[in-house]
């Protein structure tokens, strides 16, 4: 059983300024660096998806990757890119504005599919599932997720609706889930 990893920084940061929120500063660093010391230890491979910027997201020595859909299509489009260069039985997904992810969420993603009969586990933060800090099993996925964007579909929330998944709660960990949407946000990441 192997892990890959897509880091998703291939947004156009319209809620911030329309600056790459990989990129962005907090404590010291930026949040993409943040999100790859919490993902290293947990996966086995880190795969970047980036649709601007990539010879700065070069330095960081990881795979990149850039959506094949022209556009902006969204975050399926990056994940769609990025499974092509996985080499894993599992893709976890999470984006690059979430610097306080679990040190354990892939593990409990885990344990949630590999105990139920569902495609994905998503993460659940008390409130709402988290569409974006999900494992896939991608011999299921891989294929469907191809089809469905060829048949035009875009929507995370959508393409969801076609897979079987298993919600994980996450509630006791809530505070993993601040993300860094606004400029302001990076407050909250400070308060916690």
């Amino acid at each position: 059983m192997t892990i890959s990893a897509v880091i998703l920084a291939g947004g156009q940061g319209r809620r911030f300024d329309h600056q790459d929120k990989g990129l962005i500063e907090w404590r010291g660093r930026w949040l993409i660096q943040h999100v790859i010391d919490r993902l290293a230890p947990q996966t086995d491979q880190i795969i970047i998806s980036c649709n601007r910027n990539q010879d700065i997201y070069q330095t960081l020595g990881l795979p990149l990757v850039k959506d094949k859909l022209a556009g902006y299509q969204g975050p399926l489009a990056g994940i769609d890119s990025a499974i092509e260069q996985c080499s894993s039985d599992y893709l976890f997904i999470c984006p690059c504005d979430n610097p306080l992810v679990s040190s354990n969420i892939v593990s409990t993603l885990y344990e949630a599919l590999h105990n139920n009969s569902a495609d994905m586990a998503v993460a659940h933060d008390g409130n709402r599932l988290q569409y974006l800090v999900a494992l896939w099993d991608l011999r299921i996925c891989q294929k469907e997720l191809s089809l469905f964007l060829h048949n035009g579909g875009t929507a995370v929330k959508d393409w969801y609706k076609t897979r079987q998944i298993i919600e994980v709660d996450c509630s006791s960990q809530a505070s993993q889930f601040i993300n860094v949407n606004f400029p302001e946000d990076l407050h909250k990441l400070d308060c916690d």
